[in-house]
């Protein structure tokens, strides 16, 4: 393979996309190994395989997320990235995170910016306190939060997120 700018780029793509399966690959194993096995964790799955467990924890969440069938939608012709899939996790609704990455693709964003209009997105609708749909969770977290929340906050939540729906259906955002 030649040094080219072009040639180098092109490599490197095809060593994202492998990188890409091998997320889904791997968060689909922890799921499996830790559904299959009630007594491994997250926790001792990822020391087994020499993982962060943080990291192995998001593999899982964004794995978990997604249906195969969403999955291969995007995975084959189109710009979708793994971080992409990563990033509309945030949006909290598959439906919703399945109209961003159709948008995302008609779009031809890259991650970065396709980050930014969903950060804003985000950020609007939850009038600059965006926190919250922000930060990835670990099990125990969520499991926390969910024992947490107030009637108000869920409605306001699912309120926001229909408006959302419609938002992104429409092309209004």
């Amino acid at each position: 393979m030649s040094d080219t700018y072009e040639s180098l780029c092109d490599e490197g793509r095809t060593a994202v996309e492998e990188l890409d399966r091998n997320k889904w690959r791997i968060g689909d194993l922890a799921s499996k190994a830790t559904r299959l096995h009630a007594n491994v964790s997250v926790d001792d799955y990822a020391r087994e395989i020499n993982l962060h467990a943080k990291t192995l924890y998001e593999y899982r969440r964004v794995a978990e997320y997604y249906p195969v069938s969403a999955r291969t939608e995007f995975l084959s012709g189109t710009n979708i990235s793994w971080s992409h899939f990563k990033d509309a996790v945030r949006l909290h609704d598959l439906t919703l995170s399945l109209q961003w990455l159709r948008r995302v693709s008609d779009e031809g964003w890259p991650c970065d910016e396709a980050s930014v209009q969903l950060s804003n997105i985000v950020h609007d609708a939850f009038g600059g306190d965006a926190e919250i749909a922000l930060t990835p969770l670990t099990d125990s977290e969520l499991e926390s939060v969910r024992h947490k929340f107030k009637t108000g906050l869920i409605a306001r939540l699912i309120a926001t997120i229909d408006a959302l729906h419609i938002a992104i259906a429409n092309g209004t955002y």
